[in-house]
């Protein structure tokens, strides 16, 4: 597919399968299939589902039923990972081959369901383009889908103290510019997985910006998941703005395959429309506000809301993280020598 904003193509497989080995191709059989998985079995079930989520990436139908069925199997995939990640989270750094094996069919099972989600916009795509208002409102759905499930292989990337996976910002920036280009970034969508939350492109966009900014290579495992969780509150006062505001801490280039990073170090955009700003500043003050409130005190900010859980510490992290460029004390000397570990 290629996007209206600049040609460059989500990546996608080919829709070449004719049926599935697990289940008829329609989702009242898949949602039967579905109920049937031993739950109570999570290694069997993981596997099976794995199965499923990579035939339906590549099953010649419908894009209404292609939905309907990676729907069946979105919650099933939340159950497994979260199941899975006792095998790899709070472990050592480095994980036994065993241990790590689980952590990547866990990265594996919420990639291909984004995956599947692509497809269905892909398919959607021309139509609505024309104006199709059924095609529009699958085609946000579906871009809302696949930034939802990348935003949770993003938290267990950070969490086992990986980079994004290869093609990870690419893919989440030309989502972006898609539903840029078809007026389609402001739609709320509502989403039973995330406690009901009624949330757009943008809003989804926007959480992984600031949570990717937020210095997660310097946190715990648990203070990573706890700046996840309150970035589902906090997306709403940090925003992208044109390269031409320079406003915020950060710059994006939205062709390339990077995260925001400070102005020094981006490269320069090819297409003006890729050069962004993004600014969490806000942020960064009202929680400088928190940490000053006498005890028992509500924040002037009654809609942003601090869980009870952040320490201190971790809240100083992240007013520098969002507010502060901070300059090396140091001067660099270039040295050559051996390191033995």
């Amino acid at each position: 597919m290629s996007s209206a904003a600049d040609g460059t193509p989500l990546k996608i497989p080919a829709q070449d399968l004719e049926i599935l080995s697990f289940s008829q191709p329609n989702p009242k059989r898949v949602r039967e299939w579905v109920e049937s998985l031993p739950q109570m079995n999570v290694g069997e079930t993981a596997k099976r589902i794995y199965v499923a989520v990579q035939e339906l990436c590549q099953l010649r139908t419908d894009s209404e039923s292609r939905f309907h069925m990676l729907e069946a199997l979105r919650g099933p995939i939340h159950f497994v990972c979260n199941a899975l990640s006792k095998h790899f989270l709070n472990k050592p750094v480095v994980l036994p081959a065993k241990e790590a094996k689980i952590a990547n069919l866990a990265q594996a099972l919420q990639n291909h369901l984004a995956t599947g989600y692509k497809v269905v916009a892909t398919q959607v795509m021309a139509r609505s383009t024309l104006g199709d208002k059924e095609a529009r409102r699958m085609c946000v759905r579906a871009l809302h889908r696949a930034l939802t499930e990348m935003n949770l292989v993003l938290l267990r990337s950070y969490q086992l103290y990986f980079p994004a996976p290869p093609g990870y910002w690419r893919e989440l920036h030309q989502i972006f510019l898609l539903a840029e280009s078809q007026e389609l970034l402001h739609t709320p969508i509502d989403d039973v997985e995330e406690n009901n939350l009624a949330t757009s492109v943008y809003d989804a966009y926007r959480r992984s910006l600031l949570f990717s900014t937020a210095k997660p290579n310097q946190l715990r495992q648990m203070q990573i998941e706890q700046v996840y969780n309150a970035s589902a509150n906090w997306f709403r006062f940090c925003e992208v703005t044109p390269s031409t505001a320079n406003k915020g801490l950060y710059t994006l280039n939205l062709g390339t395959d990077t995260q925001p990073v400070y102005p020094a170090l981006q490269k320069r955009a090819e297409q003006p429309n890729h050069a962004r700003c993004f600014d969490a500043s806000r942020i960064s003050e009202m929680l400088r506000t928190h940490l000053q409130l006498p005890a028992g005190q509500t924040h002037p900010e009654r809609e942003f809301i601090v869980p009870t859980d952040l320490q201190p510490d971790l809240i100083r992290i992240l007013i520098q993280a969002w507010g502060v460029l901070t300059e090396r004390a140091f001067t660099r000397i270039e040295e050559n020598g051996q390191l033995k570990l």
